[in-house]
């Protein structure tokens, strides 16, 4: 089987999702928190979770206010020489 190297990208957005996931379970919030927050299917949510490109903006804000992430982890993920 081919070796595969994940680029930062991708572990950049891996990590991110992990911490929303862990931040938003820490606030006893689910996807349905997000479903109802953002008018999206529980479909879109988890297209999210594993293709986290393809979030708008608008989501962005909102997966942010739910999980109460900090502004680090936020910067981490947006910017590719951080953290």
């Amino acid at each position: 089987m081919p070796r595969v190297t994940l680029g930062q990208w991708t572990q950049k957005d891996e990590q991110f999702v992990r911490n929303l996931k862990a931040e938003l379970g820490r606030k006893g919030k689910n996807c349905k928190n997000l479903m109802r927050r953002t008018g999206r299917s529980q479909g879109a949510i988890y297209k999210r979770y594993h293709q986290p490109g393809t979030t708008t903006v608008d989501e962005l804000r909102i997966f942010i206010q739910e999980a109460g992430l900090s502004e680090d982890d936020v910067l981490d993920f947006l910017f590719k020489d951080r953290g």
